[in-house]
């Protein structure tokens, strides 16, 4: 072979190969700036960056993870998930994709599918600081701070300079009300890594709602009779509710006059996360000297978050969530009990919504009646919400259950963010007796 062909023949071969080099060079670079970009939080070029690389490496599982994070991060939920799944398609053994995994289901809410994936990475990985980090982050989204706490305690204590722990318990500090651990925290953290935009938005603004775990409620109502020689009624509700470490407790006292008699009776009761995407109330309550209302009365509910909407439908669909519920309630001429299930589905994130019940309650006289109710409601803007109601469904009063056909609406207007006053009305015909139409205001104050 002669000199000019053998040097034709290399850079033939030189340039065949150029490309395969300058391809992984790329893709390299494009992951570094996918970090970079990352870090001082600028999501939005970092995913278009994952994108580029990964179109380069698309059998590369770990830009497919990170790829699947900024996603996240820019709460595109049903993207994330779709890029987490072809990671782990690609990978399943690898327990840092369950990890992200399983951040990505608890961004979601799905908690116990997130919980799930955890499991397996803390089986294998006892020690992992960064799934304590995650356990802490699942515990604090469902606002269970204690937990949320000892977990990300647990991190620092074998990593003391993990920034996530840091964060994560300036967040659970805040929470809490205790805005000076929680800058104490951020402050930390920000020693570690001077470039993160999310550490600089933490310090630059204090958390008021962590602070208002406090709220008053209060209503009063009239009612105009007709059909019936009865008395107009009147009645005014009071309720202190407070927030702590995922439960909520409360307290509601109320007056009631109806038939020219009075009312004023009492309960307490609390919610609390039974268990992940679960939430348990139980009240119960009491009326001393009860002429209509009942003697005491005990209401316990389930409400499961079932759903968060798919990436079948892109973002149109919020939650879906699941409600039983049962009551008894001690009238003086005997007990009424019910037994009621029924589902709320959100539309656009939530911000509107859907309901139904399946309504079964068994009279004194031991008679079972049945009916449903659905309503709707809306936001509009960042200010009201709109709400409609229609039942046809028995309703006990005095001890006394009857069909009934309602129809009732409200506007609940957000005069802050702490207090909102809404405007509720009713139209109720109960069969056989009276029409009754009420008017109800109520104003609600967080502190």
């Amino acid at each position: 072979m002669t000199a000019p062909v053998r040097f034709a023949v290399a850079l033939c071969l030189g340039l065949a190969g150029a490309p395969a080099t300058l391809h992984a060079q790329d893709a390299g670079q494009l992951i570094e700036d996918a970090r970079a970009a990352r870090v001082r939080g600028d999501f939005a070029a970092a995913e278009t960056m994952y994108l580029a690389a990964s179109a380069r490496s698309p059998t590369d599982a770990a830009i497919l993870m990170q790829l699947a994070l900024v996603q996240g991060f820019q709460s595109k939920l049903d993207a994330a998930r779709d890029t987490i799944d072809r990671a782990e398609a690609l990978a399943p053994a690898d327990l840092d994709i369950a990890l992200a995994k399983a951040r990505i289901l608890a961004w979601r809410g799905d908690y116990a599918a997130a919980e799930a994936a955890l499991a397996r990475v803390r089986a294998d990985r006892p020690d992992d600081a960064d799934a304590a980090v995650l356990e802490g982050r699942i515990a604090y989204y469902q606002q269970r701070y204690d937990s949320a706490d000892r977990a990300f305690a647990d991190a620092l204590a074998r990593q003391p300079d993990l920034v996530d722990a840091l964060v994560g318990r300036g967040d659970v500090a805040r929470a809490r009300g205790d805005e000076a651990a929680a800058m104490a925290f951020f402050r930390q953290a920000r020693a570690l890594e001077p470039a993160s935009a999310d550490i600089a938005d933490r310090l630059a603004r204090r958390a008021e709602t962590g602070r208002k775990r406090w709220r008053l409620d209060i209503a009063a109502g009239v009612s105009a009779l007709s059909r019936t020689a009865l008395s107009d009624w009147s009645e005014q509700t009071a309720q202190l509710s407070r927030e702590m470490d995922g439960w909520r407790l409360f307290a509601r006292v109320n007056h009631a006059r109806r038939f020219n008699r009075s009312d004023a009776g009492f309960d307490v009761g609390a919610a609390w996360p039974a268990a992940s995407a679960i939430e348990a109330t139980l009240e119960a309550g009491a009326t001393p000297g009860d002429d209509f209302l009942p003697a005491w009365r005990l209401r316990g509910q389930l409400d499961a978050r079932v759903a968060d909407g798919g990436a079948a439908v892109g973002r149109a669909l919020g939650a879906t969530t699941l409600t039983g519920e049962g009551w008894v309630r001690r009238y003086r001429n005997g007990t009424v009990k019910a037994i009621n299930a029924g589902m709320r589905q959100g539309f656009a994130g939530d911000r509107a919504s859907v309901s139904a019940r399946f309504i079964n309650t068994f009279g004194a006289d031991g008679n079972h009646t049945t009916g449903w109710a659905v309503g709707a409601s809306a936001a509009l803007g960042d200010r009201f919400t709109l709400r409609a109601d229609y039942a046809d469904a028995p309703e006990s009063e005095s001890g006394i259950v009857a069909d009934t056909r309602t129809v009732s609406g409200g506007l609940t207007v957000a005069l802050t963010d702490d207090a909102t006053v809404t405007l509720s009305a009713l139209r109720e015909r109960r069969e056989g007796a009276y029409v009754r139409k009420d008017v109800t205001v109520a104003l609600g104050w967080r502190f």
